[in-house]
């Protein structure tokens, strides 16, 4: 199964049970279902859809006392994509799996600044090796909304400009 990530809601398909995907240990797929792990194939799980997510059973849904328009939740302009920041459960995770959850998150920032309609967002890669500001570089320029992007903290971020026509 690919675009499967620590913390997304999987069904076990030869069970039918539903748990929160936890990673990999020993090549089988990791899945807390209730307060129990079950280990399986990766071949046996089947992501659910954003709208069936169950309720945590420490969650009570709550009646939303504000009018529709309050429901807009604010933007925020600048991601830090250092993965203590991101997902600290990740940070053992084998350095591509890493890499991907963070170009993830970066895609999902640029898009919704573009659905948003936003000027500009900021997206902090640190300075490292450089290969996540490489990786970020290259995304960028699948937009046509891009309008420039350039360096700031002294090259551990990206300021990333955005036109619309």
């Amino acid at each position: 199964m690919k675009d499967l990530w620590i913390g997304d809601w999987v069904k076990i398909i030869s069970s039918g049970k539903t748990g929160k995907y936890e990673g990999l240990a020993g090549g089988k797929a990791k899945v807390k279902v209730a307060d129990k792990h079950v280990v399986t194939s990766l071949y046996n799980l089947e992501l659910i859809p954003e709208e069936l997510i169950p309720i945590e059973k420490n969650e009570t849904p709550v009646k939303n006392k504000f009018p529709e328009k309050s429901k807009k939740r604010l933007f925020q302009n600048t991601l830090d994509l250092h993965i203590e920041k991101l997902n600290p459960a990740m940070a053992k995770e084998i350095p591509e799996m890493i890499l991907a959850f963070q170009l993830k998150n970066a895609k999902n920032l640029i898009e919704e600044a573009i659905k948003r309609k936003q000027h500009s967002i900021i997206l902090i890669h640190g300075k490292g090796l450089g290969s996540l500001k490489m990786e970020i570089e290259h995304l960028l320029k699948n937009y046509k909304e891009l309008n420039y992007f350039i360096p700031s903290n002294d090259g551990g971020a990206t300021n990333v400009f955005f036109k619309y026509y």
